[in-house]
């Protein structure tokens, strides 16, 4: 359940302080990756499939 309430409120959580385990769980299922530039903040969300998953596949209804 833990996960699928991060998924829902993927934009107000960051990525870079979720357990590790975690979050290479989101990253190998495609909802994270590895910004790799200057301006970088770590792992961050796949922002278009996590948009994906909370407005449509995670509604209650």
């Amino acid at each position: 359940m833990n996960d699928i309430k991060a998924i829902k409120d993927w934009q107000k959580t960051d990525l870079n302080k979720i357990e590790h385990t975690r979050k290479h769980l989101y990253m190998s299922a495609g909802l994270g990756w590895f910004a790799l530039n200057f301006s970088s903040t770590g792992f961050v969300w796949t922002a278009r499939l996590c948009e994906i998953f909370s407005n449509n596949l995670l509604q209650t209804k």
